[in-house]
C-alpha cells in the first residue's frame, strides 16, 4: 500500500511554481522593451550579471529537493 504524499509537500510545490513563474513574467515585462547590451565581459567571476544562472541553479535545486521528498514519502 502505497502512501500519497502530504498536502503541504503539494502546498509547497505550487508555492515554489507559483514565485518561479512570477518572477520570469516580471522579468519579461519590465525589461521586454530594453535592448541588449554589446559589450565583451571581462571577467565572468566579477560579482556581476544578471543572475539567470543562479536563479536557475536556485530553481532546479529546490525542485529536486521538493521531488525527492515526494518520492521519498511514496515509497514509505
Amino acid at each position: 500500500m502505497q502512501t500519497r504524499p502530504s498536502r503541504q509537500l503539494w502546498v509547497a510545490a505550487i508555492v515554489v511554481s507559483i514565485v518561479c513563474a512570477g518572477a520570469l513574467a516580471w522579468g519579461l515585462l519590465n525589461y521586454w522593451d530594453e535592448p541588449p547590451r554589446q559589450h565583451i565581459p571581462a571577467v565572468a567571476a566579477d560579482g556581476g550579471g544578471s543572475g539567470f544562472g543562479l536563479g536557475l541553479m536556485i530553481g532546479i535545486g529546490a525542485g529536486i529537493l521538493i521531488g525527492s521528498v515526494i518520492a521519498l514519502r511514496k515509497r514509505s
